[in-house]
């Protein structure tokens, strides 16, 4: 009798796993190209990372498989181009799998022009990474900063150079928040999908860093 009854149980279960996935998928993208709408902005469903003009090698979009940029959001200007999108990718495989899903802004523009580098805030496992090798930029003048992120760069000099002390101390007010920049272009992204009711104040917050990012000092 158990083996009459559990597959279609089985089938009902992956079903209604299933659908629900697809409804979450489609209240995100509605409410996305609402708030597009609102602010007269181009949305996109789905895009690849060149069609976005992504061009540097960025850490985030190597990572992982089963990769997917999803519900863009587009701001073009005269001298920069901000693109807002979902990115999700799949780590391990079989039991061992996660899915992951972030809310990212990549900007490229002529007025960025920075060192190679990543930031990330730093969790326990990095501390403990460091006593491997783990390489973290720290500043003693910011004990705050050095404590919150993950300060990582190809050329140390380069990067200890262009943190001048006002781009610190703006950067440590971010909590939670990852970078990866190199020249003109940039990508500023929390590990968590933002709600779409939150999207304006998270592109205004990503707008208020790329800011810094760009300033002259």
């Amino acid at each position: 009798m158990e083996f009459i009854i559990i597959p279609p149980l089985i089938a009902i279960f992956v079903f209604a796993v299933y659908f629900a996935v697809e409804h979450a998928k489609r209240k995100r993208r509605e409410g996305v190209a609402l708030f597009a709408l609102e602010l007269s902005l181009e949305y996109r469903p789905l895009s690849l990372a060149t069609d976005l003009g992504i061009t540097v090698p960025f850490q985030l979009l190597s990572l992982g498989r089963s990769k997917e940029i999803s519900n863009i959001v587009v701001a073009d200007t005269q001298d920069t181009v901000a693109v807002m999108f979902d990115y999700k990718y799949v780590l391990g495989s079989g039991k061992n799998s996660a899915t992951h899903q972030l809310s990212v802004v990549f900007f490229s523009s002529k007025l960025l022009n920075t060192p190679e580098f990543t930031m990330r805030p730093e969790r326990w496992f990095h501390r403990l990474g460091q006593v491997f090798g783990i390489k973290d930029i720290n500043f003693q003048t910011h004990p705050v900063f050095s404590s919150q992120f993950l300060l990582q760069a190809s050329d140390e000099n380069a990067i200890r150079t262009w943190m001048s002390m006002n781009r610190l101390t703006s950067l440590e007010k971010h909590k939670d928040i990852c970078i990866e920049s190199m020249g003109s272009e940039c990508l500023i992204y929390k590990t968590t999908l933002i709600q779409p009711r939150n999207l304006r104040a998270w592109l205004e917050e990503a707008f208020t860093i790329y800011s810094i990012l760009g300033s002259e000092s």
